[in-house]
């Protein structure tokens, strides 16, 4: 259902409907105070800047978004954004279920041999993705638009993006055959399959008090090779993907309507306060305000 507006001076709010969960949106109307700490999402997002513009920082590259720029973060992407004019920026995002958008990708002969196809670049001029962006947005967001109203507008929207949106290998991938060779590309595919094993540990056991020798024995690796290769790999610490991976299981937890105090210490965290504070770091907005808007 449609939920209100809600956040600090009602000018940001999130809409999901639990008849469509493969896709959640977010609306900013104005983000002076919006910005964000470096994180990841477990979903593909991709973002159309309304008005003003914003820094974002993603591959170790900083790229600046003006009016009329759609940004693509694939899914496990460590990024972060923040606001480059006084006035702040509006924008909305779109979280859309990987394997939701994989399907729509291989109806359109544009996945990547069966799995999502990644997209790259990560930035976008086209006025007809931007506009159809827009579009979507709006058909979300409409209470009067029933839910095959909204699922026909998102699923065209996304063959549009398969046909226009360039597609890529990106960090995380293995690289070609012409790129290396021999011993070299043997032992990077090794290490990288020990590092996702690393992830998969990670992501499986974000609820409890892991220690660095835990996820090591994961990979067969002393800790600062560990530490090293793994920020080589996803741009963040072992630390940090843990702390993230705990953000994405609250939120979760908090479309199904549990108790914010319960996810927080479900979900691995000190307490309600700390929780809180990670989850607004990253959010940018609080527990409350995303689970009332979600669950209205």
């Amino acid at each position: 259902m449609m939920a209100k507006p809600q956040g600090a001076g009602h000018n940001q709010f999130f809409w999901h409907d639990t008849d469509l969960p493969f896709i959640e949106a977010r609306f900013v109307r104005e983000g002076r105070g919006i910005r964000s700490d470096r994180h990841t999402h477990d979903t593909f997002s991709i973002g159309a800047i309304l008005g003003g513009a914003s820094a974002c920082k993603m591959r170790r590259g900083k790229h600046e978004l003006s009016t009329g720029t759609v940004i693509f973060i694939n899914p496990e992407d460590v990024h972060d954004c923040h606001p480059l004019v006084e006035r702040g920026w509006a924008f909305q995002m779109l979280y859309v279920d990987t394997a939701w958008l994989r399907d729509v990708q291989a109806q359109n002969d544009a996945d990547d041999g069966g799995k999502f196809a990644a997209f790259d670049p990560v930035l976008s001029q086209d006025p007809l993705i931007f506009a159809g962006l827009a579009r979507l947005g709006r058909v979300l967001a409409d209470p009067d638009v029933p839910v095959l109203g909204k699922e026909t507008a998102a699923t065209g929207f996304f063959s549009l993006l398969s046909s226009r949106a360039g597609h890529g290998r990106h960090r995380g991938q293995s690289p070609s055959p012409s790129q290396q060779d021999g011993r070299g590309a043997v032992a990077g595919q090794t290490e990288r399959r020990k590092l996702a094993r690393v992830a998969d540990f990670i992501r499986a056991h974000c609820d409890e008090p892991l220690r660095l020798a835990d996820i090591c024995g994961q990979a067969d690796m002393t800790p600062s090779a560990l530490v090293r290769a793994f920020g080589q790999q996803y741009g963040i610490t072992p630390h940090a993907y843990l702390t993230n991976c705990r953000i994405q299981r609250a939120r979760h937890a908090l479309k199904r309507g549990e108790r914010i105090v319960d996810v927080a210490l479900e979900c691995g965290f000190a307490d309600q306060a700390h929780f809180q504070r990670v989850f607004k770091r990253q959010m940018t907005a609080t527990p409350r305000q995303y689970a009332q808007v979600l669950c209205a």
